[in-house]
């Protein structure tokens, strides 16, 4: 979390720092395409692991391409909220990943295991990504008023 603090402290305005927080998550979407290559792994665990990297890379370059596409002004305030609710989601996705490893270890499903180490890792990198995103919103319209 200090990465993120000290990497977005370098920017003087809510537009460019929206726009290199929207980078940075084009290049962690970027990276976990490379789990293409494990997809087709013998083991079920391991293919599943990197079938849901490659779900969820797809989602979040998607999104932060859009993003890094769209010319409108940003709006620190209603920026704001919508990290901090994507932040709530987050814990969802690590809390689900979780039980879904939990329940494919019980069941003997190697596939629940794969995707459940999966939902956690990328729900956790987003929940430091939206916390620190919504935190630095949050100073942007806090400073406007």
């Amino acid at each position: 979390m200090i990465f993120f603090a000290l990497f977005f402290t370098v920017f003087a305005n809510p537009q460019e720092e929206f726009r290199q927080g929207m980078w940075m998550l084009n290049g962690w979407a970027m990276g976990n395409a490379t789990s293409l290559v494990g997809v087709m792994h013998e083991s079920p665990q391991i293919s599943s692991f990197h079938q849901m990297n490659v779900g969820w890379s797809i989602v979040n370059a998607g999104l932060a391409s859009y993003a890094l596409s769209s010319n409108k002004p940003v709006k620190p305030k209603k920026l704001q909220k919508i990290f901090w609710i994507n932040s709530a989601l987050d814990v969802v996705y690590v809390a689900s990943g979780a039980w879904l490893r939990m329940e494919g270890q019980k069941r003997g499903n190697p596939q629940w295991v794969g995707w459940g180490e999966s939902i956690m890792i990328q729900g956790g990198f987003l929940l430091v990504f939206d916390s620190v995103m919504g935190w630095r919103m949050g100073t942007y319209a806090h400073s406007n008023k």
